[in-house]
């Protein structure tokens, strides 16, 4: 009778498998997307492919028992289900979202489980599929807080262990230097890595809900942990060194023996509920058959769709008032355009303010997805601080307004922008990447990124006028264009 039971679970594990592998060979795209990610190892999902391979040992150690099949009402609603998933998956691909691509997958994959085994199957096996949560792009969003947060208990440790240091904006000044709090200080790597570690442990110890969650918290807590203590040491070692150690310059292995030091004691010593490694789950009937003519929706509408798209950008800054002399950039930010973009550039004058102005657009040719081009930071952290920052709309333009501050500087410049995604318009990176949805599927396939930026000489409220003086006029010209 034992090994009947490890024969059906081997065999339900074999099944699972398979449906893991069916999902990704028809949504190749967003799987080949995610695994080219994985491997560059010094970026935050690093940690992908032993994750993979954790699942896949955990999906083997499963106990299979028999189990009831849902009834036909509830089976056809799961595959139906799948079905609207799908299709909703193509249309994402299509404009090449790739977090919300990612996380169709887990979600077609739970119900692709519970319409081929049943509800009670995927809702056991749910804890496990989970893990992927993990090693999908959605952590990349929490690299602002983080580096926030940062940024703010760093400053009120340094400020704690008496060390003379002015902190301004993510810089921390001291006497010998500036350290720069960027992306990669924000802590996101060890913050996931630890989530994961802490959520294998509350797998294989058996955690409850309640349990898991406390779980996670301290596991959350000693992730961010080791990246302030690792920053704090940092400023120790700058303000003692003068900024002369090896470890001001590299300091990525030192940050891993701390995060071991303060990561895997708590790991080792967290309480063991469950002595082996098992998962039970019913397993019953396998009938894959319909819930993947259903699964197969999407690829079909996203290999068989053509749109009639219009690629012709008539965005310019041509129209606008422009002077021959040209902004001096001294005090006003370097924007890092992406190189696949055109850059027009261009000089206003709205009283006596100059205001520079720059137009980046692109056109999405056929083989390109994404209408919208990745685009970092508008400035270098390094040099500027974010005094204030806020929407501003004028005539039904939205833009958002940016005010700068030059480290250890007191200038201060003003930096205007807004995304142009076909014929709507945004000041919010985000909303122009779900803006692409409706571009595309309307056939506007353009985009601009529209920016102005002015030195501010006092108060900044002159500068202000005549940048919103100015949005009118671009207003003006992107609806009534002079013929």
């Amino acid at each position: 009778m034992q090994e009947m039971d490890k024969v059906s679970s081997r065999q339900t594990s074999l099944q699972l498998s398979g449906l893991l592998l069916i999902l990704v060979l028809f949504f190749h795209s967003t799987a080949t997307s995610l695994f080219s990610r994985w491997l560059k190892f010094d970026q935050s999902l690093s940690h992908g492919l032993p994750t993979v391979g954790i699942f896949i040992f955990l999906l083997w150690r499963i106990s299979a028992q028999p189990g009831n099949r849902d009834s036909s009402l509830i089976n056809w609603t799961l595959s139906i289900a799948l079905g609207i998933f799908s299709v909703t998956w193509s249309l994402v691909e299509t404009i090449n979202l790739q977090l919300i691509s990612a996380a169709l997958l887990l979600i077609l994959f739970t119900f692709y489980v519970a319409s081929s085994f049943s509800l009670a199957t995927a809702r056991q096996l749910f804890p496990l599929i989970a893990i992927f949560i993990f090693i999908i792009p959605i952590w990349g969003e929490l690299t602002d807080s983080l580096v926030q947060l940062s940024s703010f208990v760093v400053g009120h440790g340094v400020e704690v262990i008496g060390i003379t240091a002015f902190i301004e904006g993510n810089n921390i000044l001291i006497p010998s230097g500036i350290i720069q709090i960027a992306e990669g200080c924000s802590g996101l790597r060890y913050l996931t890595i630890s989530l994961l570690l802490t959520y294998i442990v509350c797998l294989i110890n058996g955690y409850n809900l309640r349990q898991s969650l406390l779980a996670l918290t301290v596991g959350a807590f000693l992730g961010l942990l080791t990246n302030w203590v690792r920053i704090i040491t940092l400023v120790i070692v700058g303000y003692k060194t003068n900024m002369q150690s090896s470890l001001m310059h590299d300091h990525e292995t030192f940050g891993w023996i701390l995060f071991a030091i303060i990561i895997l004691p708590a790991l080792y010593f967290a309480p063991l509920l469950e002595k082996h490694i098992s998962f039970k789950i019913n397993a019953p009937k396998f009938k894959p058959l319909i819930p993947t003519l259903f699964l197969v929706l999407g690829p079909i509408v996203l290999l068989v769709s053509e749109r009639n798209a219009d690629y012709s950008n008539h965005l310019s800054i041509e129209g606008l008032k422009l002077t021959q002399s040209p902004v001096s950039n001294i005090n006003l930010a370097d924007i890092p355009f992406p190189d696949t973009i055109l850059i027009s550039k261009g000089t206003a004058s709205v009283d006596t303010t100059e205001i520079k102005l720059t137009l980046a657009k692109s056109i999405a040719p056929p083989e390109n997805k994404k209408l919208v081009p990745y685009i970092g930071n508008f400035f270098d952290a390094s040099e500027w601080a974010v005094e204030d920052e806020k929407p501003i709309e004028v005539d039904g333009e939205k833009f958002t307004l940016l005010t700068l501050k030059r480290v250890n500087s007191s200038h201060t410049s003003l930096l205007m922008y807004q995304f142009n995604v076909g014929k709507n318009n945004t000041g919010s990176y985000r909303q122009a990447k779900l803006l692409q949805l409706k571009a595309r599927l309307l056939g506007e396939d353009f985009f601009g990124l529209f920016v102005m930026q002015a030195s501010c000489k006092k108060e900044c409220k002159d500068e202000v006028n005549a940048l919103k003086e100015t949005a009118k006029q671009w207003h003006q010209l992107k609806y009534y264009p002079k013929l």
